[in-house]
């Protein structure tokens, strides 16, 4: 429903084209992925350490209930876009012809210790992507953060 099959993913603000190797879905553990917004035209880069399936559990549900925990949930929550809230089979119809969402990499975490060093592999894959796909905020996408500045420094 959200999530597209494709071989390759571009975002909004660039012409650069990332080629999707392998097969990646909702239960892959540790990916990055990329939301595009059809209505808006703008994207996003996200990461995480976990399956995609909960990650994106967790970003429909903070769009349900308005929480601003996520630039992803804030930018719905926005005047931009109008989501009828319930019944949930009506909010999925109307978000899922919104946005796009491509998981386009795979996280190496061969070289990780514990938690703390995936976290740190998945923030900087991010923080390449949102460079390299032109997704944050001062390209005209919808990152506000680049996530290696939400790492916690010893």
């Amino acid at each position: 429903m959200f999530i597209s099959e494709a071989k390759t993913a571009q975002s909004f603000q660039t012409d650069y084209i990332v080629n999707i190797q392998g097969r990646l879905d909702c239960n892959t553990v540790g990916v990055c992925y990329l939301v595009n917004d059809k209505v808006c035209r703008r994207s996003s880069v996200g990461s995480t350490i976990n399956n995609f399936k909960t990650r994106w559990q967790n970003h429909k549900s903070h769009i349900r209930k308005n929480a601003r925990s996520c630039e992803i949930a804030t930018h719905y929550n926005s005047e931009f876009h109008e989501l009828v809230k319930e019944p949930l089979k009506t909010f999925d119809s109307q978000l899922s012809n919104q946005l796009e969402v491509l998981i386009f990499e795979k996280l190496d975490f061969t070289n990780c210790n514990n938690q703390d060093d995936k976290v740190r592999v998945a923030k900087q894959r991010e923080t390449f992507w949102q460079h390299q796909l032109m997704t944050l905020e001062s390209y005209g996408g919808l990152n506000k953060r680049v996530a290696t500045n939400e790492l916690k420094t010893d």
